[in-house]
C-alpha cells in the first residue's frame, strides 16, 4: 500500500503494485477490492503498451480467481494468454501460464486435458524456471494418482515439494505440499498426508494466506473419508 502510494504519476510502477496486490488482497478473502486492483493494474500496463509486463500479471489474476473458487474464469484468462504468448512467439512467459492453466483445468476435474497443458509446460520450460517444473509435476502427479499409479504419482509430487524448497515462494511449496498430501492420500499413506497438510497450513498461515489456510484445513477434515470414483473425480 506504501509502494502504490508512492508511485502515483509512473504508469508502469502503479499498474505492476495493484497487479501484486490483487492476490493479497484475495487471500484475506477481500475478492471484490483484488479485482478491482487487477483491472485497474492491468489497464494501465495496457495503456503505456506493455503487452508483455501486462500478460506477466496474468499470474497474479488467476491467483485471485482461483482463491475465490472460480477455476473456470482462471482457465478462460490463462487460455488468452496463452494463444497471445503462442502468436506472439514467446517462450519464457508460455510454460508458466501452460502450468497454471493446467492446474486451473485438473481443479475442475478434466484431467486429461490438464495432462496436456502439463506437458506443454514439461517442454517449454527451462531447467531454472522452477515454477514450472514443480507446477507440470504437481498435475501430473495428480493425474497418475487417479489412473490408480499412486507410488509413480507420490515421486512426482514429491519432486515437486523438493524443488521449490529452496525457493522463498512459501505460498507455491504449500499449494506443492497440498498436492503431495492429496496423492499420498490415496496411496493410502494417510499419516504422511496429514503432515504434508499441516506443513501446508502452517505455510499458508505464514504467508498470511487465510483463504487457502482454511481450504486446508477442510482438506485435513476431509482425509479418511472415501475417495470420489474414477467416474466421479
Amino acid at each position: 500500500e506504501r509502494a502504490l502510494a508512492e508511485s502515483r504519476g509512473d504508469k508502469r510502477l502503479e499498474g505492476l503494485v495493484l497487479c501484486l496486490l490483487a492476490p493479497l488482497r484475495a487471500m484475506q478473502g477481500d475478492f471484490e477490492v483484488a479485482r478491482e486492483h487487477y483491472a485497474r493494474g492491468r489497464a494501465l500496463l495496457e495503456d503505456i503498451g506493455g503487452k508483455l509486463i501486462a500478460a506477466s500479471t496474468t499470474f497474479n489474476a488467476s491467483t485471485v480467481d482461483m482463491l475465490a473458487g472460480d477455476a473456470p474464469a482462471a482457465e478462460v484468462r490463462l487460455r488468452r494468454e496463452l494463444d497471445l504468448l503462442e502468436a506472439m512467439g514467446e517462450t519464457y512467459l508460455r510454460p508458466t501460464v501452460a502450468a497454471y492453466l493446467a492446474a486451473a483445468v485438473a481443479n475442475q476435474g478434466r484431467y486429461d486435458e490438464a495432462d496436456r497443458f502439463a506437458a506443454l509446460a514439461a517442454e517449454l520450460a527451462s531447467e531454472d524456471d522452477v515454477t514450472s517444473q514443480a507446477m507440470w509435476r504437481s498435475v501430473r502427479a495428480r493425474v497418475l494418482a487417479r489412473e490408480g499409479k499412486v507410488e509413480e504419482a507420490v515421486e512426482l509430487a514429491d519432486g515437486a515439494v523438493g524443488l521449490l524448497a529452496g525457493s522463498d515462494g512459501i505460498g507455491q511449496q504449500a499449494d506443492a505440499l497440498l498436492v503431495l498430501s492429496e496423492v499420498l492420500g490415496r496411496a493410502g499413506r494417510r499419516d504422511a498426508a496429514e503432515r504434508a497438510i499441516e506443513e501446508a497450513i502452517a505455510l499458508y498461515e505464514l504467508k498470511g494466506n487465510v483463504v487457502a489456510a482454511a481450504a486446508a484445513r477442510a482438506a485435513l477434515g476431509a482425509l479418511g473419508q472415501p475417495l470420489p470414483t474414477s467416474s466421479s473425480s
